[in-house]
């Protein structure tokens, strides 16, 4: 994302983009999982600590080994520790951005409500639990969490509900990867190398 905003590229572009291609790229470590537990019968711990292993390795390969400190555009900071509504106690309430005339180092002196990352938060929930809930597909996860022999024996296609989970797993992975990306810019190097 840095080097495409360097280059002039409009930042909601850049956010755009850098975001459709973390969240393209969450998708493949989750069907490699779900391909290897179900067709080759490799342990999901061991298939899924295994991925961990090899994503990390392929992310030090890229960067030379070191991990970059020019972190994301600063807007990026800024959607994430936006509020939905700001409150001046003396002039105006502001929806989406503070008062123009309120300086950074002023904030506090301004009522914030509801974080930005709330509504995408809720919205994820909802449309998880609504498709669990309201779904074949759904109804397929929890007969495949009770039971896998039941599952099998009730006709579910159990290989291909799997990949599609360890699929949908991945993807929230990096759903929540972005989600803490955009209140942090630069990720604290003292949580490197502690996932577990």
């Amino acid at each position: 994302m840095q080097f495409l905003s360097n280059d002039g590229m409009p930042i909601w572009e850049v956010i755009l983009l850098g975001s459709l291609a973390a969240l393209s790229l969450s998708l493949i470590p989750g069907f490699l999982n779900g391909v290897f537990i179900t067709r080759f019968k490799v342990p999901s711990f061991i298939a899924t600590m295994g991925m961990w292993g090899i994503c990390n390795g392929v992310t030090l390969f890229i960067v030379d080994g070191f991990m970059l400190v020019m972190g994301a555009p600063e807007a990026i900071n800024k959607i994430g520790n936006g509020f939905l509504l700001y409150i001046d106690r003396a002039n105006a309430i502001r929806f989406f951005s503070k008062p123009s005339y309120v300086a950074e180092r002023d904030i506090r002196q301004l009522v914030r409500l509801v974080p930005n990352s709330i509504p995408f938060t809720l919205i994820v929930l909802v449309s998880i639990g609504f498709m669990l809930r309201k779904t074949r597909f759904g109804n397929h996860v929890y007969a495949i969490g009770g039971s896998i022999d039941a599952a099998v024996r009730s006709g579910i296609n159990v290989s291909r509900h799997l990949i599609v989970i360890y699929t949908l797993s991945s993807f929230l992975s990096g759903l929540a990867g972005l989600f803490n990306l955009f209140p942090n810019r630069h990720r604290e190097l003292h949580t490197i190398r502690r996932e577990l």
